[in-house]
């Protein structure tokens, strides 16, 4: 290799410039549009929820981070494309992009840590003799690991207080199978940013009711489960059979958490801390897809991980202080400017944060 580049002498490659290294005095991010997924988390309340449901520390310790700041580093890892612990580097080492979101980034030991409480190795032991017998057993959620599940419960419990309090005359049996029920909801969750052209939702509950009345895994009698269209046009029933065969769309969910974000590969030897894992790629792909629904330009409202990435987060940007501001530079030319600028995103996302 050494003999090949002696060769070439003083240039550096086929094309006609040169790359030059500079020192800490460089003050520029490859990942300028990135912070945009922790202002929708927060404008979202997946802080609030974090904090009050994950419980692996409550305060920092000899780490120097709390459990909220090391999910929103996860997010934002997988939001840029990572795939493992070890590539929350290319972000940490990144001083701009640190400075941008104002908060320090672990290192790739901290977050596997942080992993690895997720999973209680005091029951390994057990686990092993139990496999032994049966290799399928899947182990308990860990208290964390429940936690994590809770995250995005507050909008499903809005929507569980209105089902609970439609009158027992307006469900409607399904014909298809007697254990459930539908009607027409009036329900309104908190939509920040609208198109002022948009049509209002519609919503159609669903009431499964066991035959037996037998309780659920959870406890509960009853379990309901929502459909929302913008389609006011069909019969409610029809809907739902329509929506019904569409059975399998749900695999472009699963296609775009493994090809696209980093569920494809699981990489720790513990159970549960492999479920955290998976948990976390599916909050970031709830987070892409509220910024998609209500911050992005239609152009992009079905715009997956992949271009998200090429069209809004990396994008460059240079770091000034001034008058005690911290202001990010982009290129007056920058190739999508005609559609949307960064700026017009960070007020939208305001408008998330204030309702």
């Amino acid at each position: 290799m050494d003999e090949q580049i002696a060769v070439v002498g003083n240039r550096q490659g086929l094309l006609g410039f040169e790359y030059e290294e500079q020192g800490r005095d460089c003050r520029a991010t490859a990942y300028a549009g990135l912070p945009l997924v922790l202002e929708m988390m927060r404008a979202l309340g997946v802080n609030r929820s974090i904090e009050e449901h994950v419980h692996t520390r409550r305060v920092r310790r000899e780490d120097g981070f709390t459990d909220t700041e090391l999910v929103e580093s996860v997010v934002l890892m997988l939001a840029a494309g990572g795939e493992c612990c070890e590539d929350i580097g290319m972000l940490s080492g990144d001083e701009a992009l640190v400075e941008m979101l104002g908060q320090k980034l672990p290192s790739s030991p901290v977050l596997k840590q942080f992993f690895y409480r997720f999973h209680d190795d005091k029951r390994n032991e057990e686990i092993a003799k139990i496999r032994a017998l049966n290799p399928s057993y899947v182990p308990e959620q860990t208290e964390a690991l429940r936690g994590l599940a809770r995250v995005n419960e507050r909008l499903l419990a809005q929507l569980r207080a209105v089902l609970d309090a439609v009158d027992e005359d307006r469900w409607h049996r399904d014909p298809d199978d007697g254990c459930r029920f539908w009607c027409e909801v009036d329900y309104e969750p908190s939509k920040p940013y609208e198109n002022k052209h948009s049509k209002p939702q519609r919503y159609i509950g669903i009431r499964v009711v066991p035959r037996q009345r037998e309780l659920f895994a959870d406890g509960s009698e009853v379990k309901y489960f929502a459909v929302v269209t913008n389609d006011w046009e069909r019969d409610g029933l029809d809907l739902l059979r329509w929506h019904r065969g569409k059975a399998g769309t749900v695999e472009h969910v699963h296609h775009v958490l493994s090809n696209e974000l980093g569920a494809g590969v699981l990489p720790f030897g513990r159970f549960n801390s492999n479920a955290a894992w998976y948990r976390l790629n599916v909050l970031t792909y709830n987070v892409l897809s509220a910024m998609r629904r209500l911050v992005l330009p239609k152009h992009l409202s079905r715009a997956r991980p992949k271009k998200l990435r090429y069209r809004v987060f990396c994008i460059a940007g240079q770091i000034i202080r001034h008058a005690r501001r911290l202001i990010v530079r982009l290129a007056t030319k920058w190739v999508w400017a005609e559609s949307f600028t960064l700026w017009q995103l960070r007020r939208r996302i305001l408008c998330v944060a204030r309702l």
